[in-house]
């Protein structure tokens, strides 16, 4: 499910609880879109994630160990300015919104206590991340002008306004589970897609959860609504409703037959059958923490190597276009000995040859059955250089041929190397890693040593396993990795492995 705005309600409570008070130690923009800010509360350390991606907007604690850009954008050089040691007094929801806006007191340069408010809105592809002072748009981490939306913008010195609201939409915490049932029932429709429609911040997953209790898990349209259904759907709503007002959780992540992760939520969930299993969490922050880490750690690295990526793709393509085209010239030079054949018949021949003869029939001596042979001639040659021409080449295919030869090896060696390189850029877990690849290509001379960043970086190290039986097991992660463990890591008494002719890792088992 994506975080609605109960969900949010039921988080920002956790928020409270361990941030009011603390104080912002540390800053990073990990991506372009995602931000985690190190807060110091009571002597304890919290990491908080903020992102504004379209497919996962969030917010919550996370304990993830994420690389950070060694040149840190300007959004998160504004966020230093304004809130480093900055204190954390609230944190507030506007009501059935997806929003959450954290009110920090700072320091200016002159010395004066400022009000500077963080606000995440958590809205899908129009999600965002905005700093506030007075109201007014110091930046936000995705700038929005005219030509993006005709009903709100977000710049710099613009005057903050909260998003259009919801129309004929009614709030599940003001408004009566009476009251809720009659603007359900005012059209007919599947239900849990009218209880979305007509109630304000719910996410589908819970509208679906609402109608698999009143219905006993059957998807259910509204005009199937009884008496007994409708009592029973009442005391659903009520339910929600007082466990949310008391902050009852229950952090639940729903996996498929194959154990991916597919739902979570802050409740348990009955609408899964068979197939699926539930596993709890400890809070709410934990769960979504878990959830969203494998993906987007392979969403982030595709961000950051985004470029290297198409470069080696456009590399491996053309080097493919290559060696396609010498494989046809080479088939081309399997036929020379017709060329020869072509030249000694004109040799035999040559006396009924004039110049601007276009072509000649001559009888094939070389043919088993002394087959009869047209031979193209060029009619501005003398029948002398239409001769020589054959010869020539002849020879040319010759030559042509075992060069050909040479230059498909090299091209496939080379195309082999590239994706290997490839295969690392696919598999880089971070910066670190990435620069490494640009790096390697820069000293084969793929990219200009202009391209790539001269600040000198530690090595990643290779991955480390210990096996069953407690030996030491190490795989490189790129080619400089690769040869590392070669030529440098491994003993002669170690086994080595490694993949025959695809891209890949060089593992060592060290015995």
């Amino acid at each position: 499910m994506a975080i609605d705005s109960i969900y949010l309600k039921l988080l920002n409570n956790q928020f409270k609880e361990s941030l009011i008070g603390a104080r912002v130690d540390k800053i990073h923009q990990i991506s372009k879109e995602e931000i985690i800010i190190s807060i110091r509360s009571f002597g304890k350390n919290h990491k908080l994630f903020l992102s504004a991606r379209a497919n996962s907007p969030r917010v919550h604690f996370t304990n993830q160990q994420l690389e950070n850009p060694q040149k840190p954008p300007m959004f998160c050089m504004l966020l230093r300015k304004h809130l480093s040691n900055a204190k954390l007094l609230d944190i507030t929801q506007p009501e059935n919104e997806r929003i959450l806006f954290f009110h920090f007191d700072s320091v200016n340069d002159i010395g004066d206590v400022i009000r500077i408010v963080l606000v995440i809105e958590i809205m899908g592809r129009h999600s965002n991340i905005i700093l506030l002072k007075d109201d007014k748009i110091l930046d936000s981490i995705k700038r929005v002008d005219f030509s993006m939306s005709a009903v709100r913008q977000v710049l710099p010195n613009m005057e903050y306004i909260l998003p259009p609201p919801q129309l004929n939409k009614i709030s599940l915490f003001s408004n009566s589970s009476e009251e809720i049932l009659s603007k359900v029932k005012e059209e007919d429709g599947v239900l849990s897609k009218r209880l979305v429609k007509v109630i304000s911040g719910l996410s589908p997953l819970i509208g679906k959860e609402i109608a698999a209790r009143t219905f006993s898990g059957k998807e259910t349209m509204v005009s199937e609504f009884t008496l007994e259904t409708e009592n029973r759907f009442k005391n659903v709503v009520e339910w929600l409703k007082n466990d949310v007002a008391e902050n009852v959780v229950t952090p639940t992540l729903i996996k498929n037959a194959d154990n991916i992760s597919t739902e979570f939520s802050f409740m348990d969930l009955e609408q899964y059958g068979e197939g699926f299993t539930s596993e709890k969490s400890d809070d709410l922050s934990t769960l979504l923490d878990s959830f969203y880490n494998k993906k987007d750690n392979v969403e982030r690295v595709k961000q950051r190597s985004g470029n290297l990526i198409k470069f080696l793709n456009n590399s491996i393509n053309r080097l493919n276009k290559k060696v396609e085209i010498q494989e046809n010239e080479l088939l081309e030079c399997a036929n020379r000995e017709v060329l020869k054949i072509k030249g000694d018949l004109i040799n035999s021949n040559l006396y009924k040859l004039t110049k601007g003869m276009t072509s000649i029939i001559v009888e094939n001596f070389y043919s088993e059955n002394q087959e009869t042979m047209e031979i193209p001639l060029e009619p501005h040659m003398t029948p002398v250089q239409n001769l020589q021409k054959y010869y020539s080449n002849y020879k040319k295919t010759y030559t042509a041929e075992k060069y050909l030869k040479e230059q498909i090896e090299n091209s496939q060696r080379e195309l082999l190397y590239l994706e290997t390189v490839m295969d690392s850029a696919m598999r880089a877990s971070g910066d670190t890693e990435i620069d490494e690849i640009r790096r390697e290509l820069a000293e084969t001379s793929y990219l200009k040593s202009s391209k790539v960043k001269n600040k000198k970086t530690k090595a990643t190290p290779p991955i480390e396993y210990i096996s069953s039986d407690g030996f030491k097991i190490y795989a490189g992660k790129n080619n400089i990795q690769n040869d590392l463990l070669t030529m440098k890591k491994a003993k002669k008494e170690d086994m080595w492995f490694h993949t025959q002719k695809i891209p890949g890792s060089h593992v060592v088992v060290i015995t």
